[in-house]
């Protein structure tokens, strides 16, 4: 079942906000069948994460167009994607315990993304920053690991690694995805 979030912008104008869950796969990257907002029933591959949101974002706005909101496709100014990127960060070593779900959000800045926690957890939401939201990412995975190994109140001690649930935004003008 899709979960539309309809915001009016202002008099007769629209955003459409949607999630997809975006995991690693032989392919590349992909929103698994069954799983899209849009109820997909074939994976929606790429061979990078942009593919994809794109790709989801493009089939969002094909679904509006067809009239599947109570709102006219007309009067629709954007579709915004909350992508959330599933990555597997295995511990070094023989473990055999569980792995800790790690739920984050990423956000760009003027020059900048910053990764952090989605609840004060492990790092109590200390951002870490990079020049992509991968280097962001993997910056906040290190120091998650560190963190673990250090100071592993709360968390079973054979734990085998990290997933992180990173879910970042990014919003498509209609012109943008009509082109």
């Amino acid at each position: 079942m899709t979960r539309w979030n309809i915001t009016r912008i202002d008099s007769g104008t629209y955003l459409v906000a949607l999630p997809a869950r975006i995991v690693a796969s032989e392919k590349g990257w992909e929103v698994p069948a069954g799983s899209a907002p849009l109820g997909n029933t074939e994976p929606v591959t790429g061979a990078t994460v942009t593919q994809v949101r794109d790709t989801v974002a493009a089939l969002a706005w094909s679904t509006i167009q067809k009239g599947a909101l109570p709102v006219p496709a007309d009067q629709v100014a954007a579709v915004r994607l909350f992508s959330t990127v599933v990555t597997d960060h295995p511990r070094t070593g023989d473990m055999s315990g569980p792995v800790i779900q790690v739920p984050a959000l990423a956000d760009r800045s003027q020059t900048w993304w910053v990764a952090t926690e989605e609840e004060a957890g492990v790092l109590a939401g200390h951002g870490q920053s990079g020049k992509t939201v991968h280097e962001a990412a993997a910056k906040l995975v290190e120091g998650l690991m560190l963190e673990l190994e250090v100071n592993p109140q709360g968390v079973p001690e054979n734990w085998s690694g990290i997933q992180l649930q990173l879910t970042s935004r990014k919003t498509y003008p209609v012109d943008v995805l009509a082109a």
